[in-house]
């Protein structure tokens, strides 16, 4: 899918811009735990990020796990300074910060550059994609969506369900929210405003939201991961493992 930075250019400009020149380049060198006691920052030989997890933490690090529901290893892949959504789409991560701007990098395991792309109109909390677009979550609770290959304004496309939204992603056709009350809900991926569904519930305190592999993923407060199917009725999450310190979190297909 083509985006308004391919990864030709992507190279290009990273490749220009000397480590540290811009926020999201800055980051600490010292090795770090999160999301979990068992990750490291090792090195690794250079390769894709192809059916993974990727977390940020707290810590302004990102890492990467299996889809797997059981407890395993994060990895520990990069910088991710002052990130408040993420998200992938078109073959590149996309991560929006608090200064309202959008950058990108190729999903690869060495620590790398980020590279800058778009701008946000307002404030956000939260970033997911579908149909070839980025969803934004505003800090006053809107729906916006940019897609970047082909404009630069967002278009806002309705209000987030009536509790503080916490986290967003998206499956098949739909845009699943969690919110402060531990509540899930969902609607359409229309472009224009839309009613949003109660699914049931969460677990408690949910900080990000991620979709692969058919499954509905879910980092908490508390340090957990969890999954759940995407059934839009109420039904059980299964505990898979750690996810310490997860402040925003997407996934590579």
């Amino acid at each position: 899918m083509a985006t308004n930075i391919s990864r030709r250019r992507w190279l290009a400009i990273a490749a220009a811009l000397p480590l540290g020149s811009m926020s999201l380049v800055q980051g600490p060198t010292r090795a770090v735990a999160a999301p979990g006691h068992r990750a490291s920052r090792l090195a690794s030989a250079p390769g894709t990020i192809s059916k993974q997890l990727v977390a940020v933490t707290s810590e302004r690090r990102l890492f990467v796990r299996d889809p797997v529901p059981q407890d395993v290893n994060w990895r520990d892949v990069g910088h991710a300074n002052d990130v408040v959504g993420i998200a992938y789409l078109g073959g590149l991560l996309w991560a929006a910060t608090t200064d309202n701007r959008i950058w990108v990098r190729p999903p690869i395991t060495p620590e790398i550059n980020w590279a800058p792309s778009n701008q946000t109109d307002h404030p956000i909390t939260a970033l997911t994609a579908a149909d070839g677009r980025l969803w934004a979550l505003t800090t006053n609770q809107r729906l916006e969506v940019l897609n970047p290959s082909t404009a630069t304004a967002w278009t806002d496309v309705g209000a987030a369900p009536s509790a503080t939204v916490t986290a967003i992603t998206a499956l098949n056709g739909r845009i699943w929210a969690t919110t402060t009350t531990n509540e899930l809900w969902w609607r359409s991926t229309t472009h224009t405003s839309a009613n949003w569904t109660q699914a049931g519930h969460t677990p408690n305190g949910v900080a990000a939201q991620a979709a692969l592999g058919g499954y509905l993923w879910a980092a908490t407060t508390d340090n957990g991961l969890w999954r759940r199917s995407s059934s839009t009725i109420d039904v059980s999450w299964t505990p898979v493992g750690h996810a310490i310190h997860v402040t925003e979190m997407t996934a590579v297909p």
